[in-house]
């Protein structure tokens, strides 16, 4: 048996070999007459229908098709294969585009695209062989204009690109923006996979989840955020953003069936029809189709359709452009893409495509063979989730949030007393959702009707949390509020057992959102907590999923803070006593509890960006911690023997200046999130944590002075990742000689300043030092350390009996 199968192997290979030399006269023959075109076709319709994948073979087991494969690869058949498919880019331009527009050529280059695509899959070294070939790429780009090959050099550029350890540039591609006005919508869908690839941070960085490995990444001098460049690249593109859009909301929708059975049951029955006009060979109304999406069918010896993937090719279709209008949405450009798609009048478009969507709580759906009761599996299910994503991004800190309202329900917001003293920009009510209810209310009502072990409610969570963050007036609150969103969120934590971590998160985030400053909602809340085993409840889920809470922890000391220092009796009473969630957190043996917990469940090393907020709650707590004078406190327990927590927050601190300081993004987005805290109020408290390391029962004094010009280009010059180890006594009469100095220049310096009137104080000469001085001393809340000193860091080890310098985050 085994002569015999290596009888059939060798014979085969024989076969194989002179079939590649026919396509090898075909690859050098640039208008071949019909009987080598014939031929050659049908040699490649074999070898494709011999290399399909049979489903019936086990993971385990080799497929048939294994050994033909190895012949190929021995046989150079993917030089021959690549040479047809670049056949017009080695002809004069007019003869290259007569033969482009050959059909007959178009077919021949889709089979050996697909035949390259199945190599590229079962061989990864061909695949990133062939990614490094510019001049393959540029022919393959060119298909994507041709209905005839369009779908299957997606599949392989795809392929190709994945392969590659670096991002494509796509300012390196000629004339991509001329190719993508050339596509029409369904081939620019099918390109929208191409720039998924290219404009995702996911494959920017070496490592995909480490906060602290991407900032040492960017430091890198050869380092170039490649992603950013294919952006501007794309937005570049005269149109593009109308067109994403026009095919992400384009109508009609989806097959729709005027019969009262479930919509699973439409589907089965439309399945079932296509799959029967395969199987028969009925020709269908579309031209001849030859690629990826194609089945052979032994009756009519042609490639078909398969019915299941030209189902989902609509979907597959929208969901792509929806994706990459949400990635625009997150590049440097956001705001100007923001304005743009407001203008283009995307919310209202997908307010009317919501309407379409059917979630799991409607009756009477079926469920497909081998699916459960419990499964939310769908057509549906990832359009659904990149459009929830797409809310997200166009929500998050925008001007425009506002058309995901109706004009009824605007008008009702504006209403709201709260509301008046908010400026906004003026709204074009033609931008707004139509009808009575807007894209945000259509949300929170989904929201109520899932279940609470349901996926779809931390994307649903996430984009009504979006529309809430950033400068919101409560009146945003209230009206969410009068919806019955605060009794749904806090009733599923305490009541349904939520348990998945996405969902917790989610939950716990917008329940964050809702309350913050707001007393209304705490009174909601508190009537949701009625009873002590709700109270003891909710407290038990947060603090025994801190990472995923601790946005919600953060909301509630923000709160109690701003509520406990109201000009209001009643509401200072209110925070400070009668509130269960704010007396439980006003407590500093609860934030001290917080705290340490927060401080040990996270490090530099393990900091993601799923808990680098956890870096953030822990800096905002100590920042109060240090306006009430318990820094000093907190700095003990933290350093205290059994814990050992301080150097791991330190770490985190440092972490958290480099990744936060020198970042346009998520510094402005530090300073949104509605928490009335400045960015140089959070730099100062990690300064003051930093002074305190040496001596965790105490801070070191303040000293009163202005930052001066020495300092600055002190503190510039010492780097807080690397310590400066000097003789200790030298350096510490230094050390003590210059502060004197700087003291009484600084002291000179402030009173001059203060002395001459505010009108004055705006033609001093030297502005730079008004303003740095107006932002530090308004930033301050409290008038004792309106001027203190942000100098370089200075850590007295004396263990080591060594001076250590750090750098300071607050100099300029």
């Amino acid at each position: 048996a085994a002569l015999v199968r290596s009888l059939e192997r060798g014979a085969e290979q024989v076969t194989v070999a002179e079939q590649l030399c026919t396509l090898d006269t075909l690859s050098v023959t640039f208008f071949p007459d019909e009987d080598l075109y014939r031929e050659g076709l049908a040699i490649l319709g074999v070898l494709q229908q011999k290399l399909q994948y049979n489903s019936h073979v086990r993971s385990d087991q080799e497929q048939p098709s294994a050994g033909l494969i190895e012949a190929l690869v021995r046989l150079d058949a993917v030089e021959i294969l690549q040479r047809i498919v670049m056949q017009s880019s080695r002809l004069p331009r007019e003869s290259a585009l007569k033969l482009a527009e050959d059909p007959r050529y178009l077919v021949l280059q889709s089979h050996c695209v697909v035949l390259l695509h199945r190599l590229c899959v079962d061989d990864a070294a061909i695949a990133r062989r062939l990614a490094r070939s510019r001049e393959l790429l540029d022919a393959l780009l060119s298909l994507f204009q041709f209905t005839e090959t369009c779908l299957v050099t997606c599949e392989l550029v795809e392929c190709l690109l994945l392969s590659r350890m670096a991002v494509l540039n796509l300012a390196s591609l000629v004339n991509l923006s001329g190719l993508i006005v050339r596509l029409d919508d369904i081939q620019l869908a099918n390109f929208c996979k191409i720039l998924a690839i290219s404009l995702s941070d996911l494959d920017v960085y070496e490592h995909k989840t480490s906060l602290y490995a991407q900032c040492k990444e960017k430091k890198r001098k050869d380092f170039t955020c490649v992603r950013d460049m294919n952006q501007e690249v794309i937005l570049s593109v005269p149109g593009i953003l109308e067109r994403l859009v026009h095919i992400a909301c384009a109508k009609p929708y989806t097959p729709r069936f005027p019969s009262a059975a479930g919509e699973m049951n439409h589907w089965m029955q439309w399945i079932e029809r296509q799959v029967s006009a395969c199987v028969q060979g009925r020709p269908s109304a579309r031209p001849d189709f030859v690629g990826g999406i194609s089945q052979w069918n032994r009756d009519t010896g042609r490639f078909q359709h398969e019915a299941a993937l030209q189902i989902s090719a609509e979907m597959t279709f929208r969901a792509e452009a929806v994706y990459i209008l949400g990635l625009l949405l997150a590049g440097k450009r956001r705001r100007e893409v923001q304005r743009a798609l407001a203008a283009l009048r995307l919310i209202p478009r997908l307010s009317d495509l919501f309407d379409h969507f059917v979630w799991k709580y409607n009756a009477g759906r079926g469920r497909m063979p081998g699916h459960n009761v419990n499964c939310e599996c769908s057509p549906e299910v990832a359009l659904k989730i990149q459009v929830l994503r797409l809310v997200h991004s166009f929500c998050e800190h925008a001007q425009y949030k506002h058309v995901m309202l109706s004009w009824s329900e605007y008008s009702e917001l504006k209403r709201n007393e709260a509301a008046r003293s908010v400026e906004s920009p003026r709204l074009d009510r033609s931008l707004m959702c139509t009808g009575s209810k807007g894209l945000l209310t259509k949300i929170v009502e989904v929201l109520k009707k899932e279940t609470g072990s349901s996926t779809f409610r931390f994307w649903l969570s996430r984009a009504i949390e979006s529309y809430l963050r950033g400068c919101t007036s409560s009146a945003d609150q209230d009206f969410l509020l009068s919806r019955g969103l605060l009794q749904l969120v806090a009733g599923s934590l305490v009541s349904l057992g939520v348990r998945q971590k996405e969902v917790l998160q989610s939950s716990f985030d917008l329940l964050g959102e809702l309350v913050k400053f707001n007393v209304r909602a705490f009174r909601q809340l508190d009537k949701v907590l009625s009873t002590e085993a709700k109270q003891k409840k909710l407290l038990q889920l947060v603090n025994g999923y801190l990472v995923d809470s601790n946005m919600f922890v953060r909301s509630l000391v923000l709160s109690q803070e701003h509520l406990s220092s109201s000009s209001d009796k009643e509401t200072r009473d209110y925070a400070e006593r009668r509130s269960c969630v704010l007396s439980h957190i006003a407590e500093p043996r609860t934030r001290l509890r917080y705290l340490r917990k927060l401080v040990s469940l996270v490090n530099v090393s393990s900091l993601t960006q799923e808990n680098v907020s956890c870096v953030n709650t822990a800096l905002v707590l100590l920042m109060f911690a240090e306006q009430r004078g318990q820094l000093g406190d907190y700095l003990a327990a933290l350093g205290a023997p059994s814990g050992g927590l301080l150097p791991n927050l330190l770490d985190l601190l440092h972490f958290w200046q480099d990744h936060y300081l020198h970042k346009d993004k998520d510094c402005s987005a530090l300073e949104k999130v509605r928490s009335s805290v400045r960015l140089p109020v959070l730099c100062l408290a990690r300064q003051r944590v930093c002074v305190g390391r040496g001596f965790p029962g105490r801070v070191l004094g303040s000293v009163g002075v202005p930052q001066t010009t020495f300092w600055g280009s002190l503190s510039s010059q010492i780097f807080y990742g690397d310590a400066c180890y000097v003789f200790f006594p030298l350096l510490e009469m230094t050390f003590v000689v210059i502060v004197a100095v700087d003291v009484v220049v600084g002291v000179m310096v402030r009173r001059a300043f203060v002395a001459i009137s505010p009108s004055a104080r705006k033609k001093v000469a030297n502005r730079e030092f008004a303003v740095k001085t107006r932002r530090y001393g308004n930033a301050v809340p409290i008038p004792t350390v309106l001027c203190r000193v942000v100098i370089a860091v200075t850590v007295l080890s004396t263990n080591a009996g060594q001076l250590v310098f750090f750098d300071c985050p607050c100099s300029e």
